[in-house]
């Protein structure tokens, strides 16, 4: 029986506008791939690509090149651990900063593509992962199909995310398997499936706190979700299980100790009289990164009569949770991309803030009224969110981050094997593209230059220096005898000790 003309005109719009969606989404997995940074740079990116080899080889630790003798009192351990890595002093092995999650997925991409470009294969399925369960989110708090989408459409075009989805950094794991935890427990909260939405919970969470420990504050939304079934609880528990193991596992094999990190003790980094500013921060953060009127819209949440009072609460205990710890964390200040650790809230802001617009503008009589407006808000929502990412550098990370890989390439064609590289913020790239010996500059005391000094001219190893920035100044303090430059590659100067 053929279809009525206003079903023939229903299906042609679904699917166009199905098809205008999936081209809309290839277009930004595409930007997503071609801007991402793959190199081992900064502290963060080499810390997590030097723990995803260490995995590869099934190596807990590195081993520390000797360089004078570890009896010498002069000479400091400390002075050869990289960025990204700790060392041991009894045993002179360097093992991982970081946590394991974020490195374990670039293992399974480096199976596909090799280490070098996991960070690109990783991070465009972790933004394609975010779509998906964002939609789905959406979809189950009650936002129709078209406010749904544009909750994915702000959360993409965030110029955090973006940031953050275009380098090897942990953020959008982290926030991608704690949105399928919740996702996961809230799509089978009811019914006869409510044991496996549980234990589905459950994998996810555990992969969650893998990739960032703090993602425990999780259970705070998800204590909401599961209730007080007792099946419930101990089907998500016998699922987390395995990770809670291997993370213990993990922990005593590199640090001695199953409750121990990578980051030593950090509690004279959190004070509560950080909290008025970092909330501060966070909240001008927010409306860069969504929009004013985005950020604005979600105080409207608990107002919301037509949701029920328990996904109310959810929707703002769920960022809250993060928000609370992380206000009191002295490195949530200082530069926009700092919001980066609230990221695991964001969904819950985004759908909240959509959910408060759909409502208001459903009162709206008119057709035009409730289908115009929608589009002009989403358009002036995503063209801030473009000049904001365009003004903050969103996406200059694989051309800005190149420079780590280009000048370790230099190290490696233009020194001898035996030379030893004075650095800071270029180690970690180092120790993960070269085998060169690296000393930190920056931890030497005049005693330990000087040691360093005659151990060098005895043993006829070549010294140079990299700085960065404005380490360009301190880099050779302290050092007699001319320096010569040999090469420069953006902020990234390379210098040779004439002896």
């Amino acid at each position: 029986m053929p279809l009525a003309p206003a079903a023939r005109a229903s299906r042609l719009r679904r699917a166009v506008i199905i098809g205008a969606t999936m081209l809309v989404a290839a277009g930004y997995l595409y930007f997503i791939r071609k801007y991402t940074a793959p190199y081992a740079s900064n502290a963060d990116a080499s810390g997590y690509l030097n723990h995803a080899r260490l995995l590869l080889a099934g190596q807990d630790h590195f081993e520390v090149p000797a360089i004078v003798s570890a009896d010498d009192h002069r000479w400091l351990a400390t002075a050869q651990e990289p960025l990204g890595l700790v060392i041991d002093p009894a045993t002179r092995t360097l093992a991982p900063t970081y946590p394991v999650g974020y490195p374990l997925h670039l293992v399974v991409g480096a199976w596909f593509v090799g280490l070098d470009w996991a960070t690109v294969a990783v991070n465009v399925v972790l933004a394609g992962a975010a779509a998906g369960l964002m939609l789905a989110l959406g979809r189950i708090v009650g936002l129709r199909w078209t406010w749904a989408l544009a909750a994915v459409a702000v959360l993409w075009a965030s110029p955090l995310f973006i940031y953050m989805s275009t380098q090897p950094m942990s953020d959008v794991a982290a926030m991608v398997w704690g949105l399928a935890a919740v996702v996961c427990a809230w799509r089978w909260r009811d019914g006869t499936a409510a044991t496996t939405g549980a234990a589905l919970s459950g994998i996810a969470f555990a992969v969650a706190v893998l990739v960032r420990p703090t993602n425990v504050l999780l259970l705070a939304p998800l204590a909401l979700l599961l209730g007080k079934r007792p099946a419930r609880w101990l089907a998500f528990g016998l699922a987390g299980l395995p990770g809670a193991v291997y993370l213990g596992w993990h922990n005593h094999a590199l640090y001695g100790n199953v409750l121990a990190s990578g980051y030593g003790d950090v509690s004279a980094f959190f004070s509560l009289s950080l909290a008025p500013a970092t909330l501060a921060h966070f909240a001008r953060g927010t409306a860069l990164h969504l929009s004013p009127w985005v950020a604005l819209s979600v105080l409207g949440l608990p107002w919301l009569r037509h949701v029920s009072g328990r996904d109310r609460a959810l929707l703002v205990v769920w960022p809250a949770a993060f928000i609370a710890l992380y206000a009191c964390y002295s490195y949530s200040t200082g530069n926009w991309w700092y919001l980066r650790f609230i990221l695991p809230g964001y969904p819950a802001l985004i759908v909240g803030a959509m959910l408060v617009g759909q409502r208001v503008l459903a009162a709206r009589q008119s057709v035009m009224a409730r289908v115009a407006i929608p589009l002009v808000l989403l358009g002036a929502t995503l063209t801030w969110q473009g000049v904001a990412a365009n003004r903050h550098y969103a996406t200059i990370m694989k051309r800005g981050e190149r420079i780590y890989f280009d000048a370790a390439a230099w190290i490696n064609a233009h020194t001898p094997a035996e030379a030893i590289v004075l650095a800071v913020q270029t180690s970690g790239a180092l120790s993960y593209y070269t085998d060169r010996a690296i000393v930190r500059w920056d931890r030497l005391t005049p005693e330990a230059a000087q040691l360093l000094r005659e151990t060098a001219n005895r043993e006829g190893r070549p010294l140079y220096a990299m700085s960065f920035g404005s380490e360009d100044t301190t880099a050779r303090t302290g050092w007699s005898g001319p320096w010569r430059e040999r090469a420069s590659f953006g902020v990234i100067k390379i210098w040779e000790l004439i002896p």
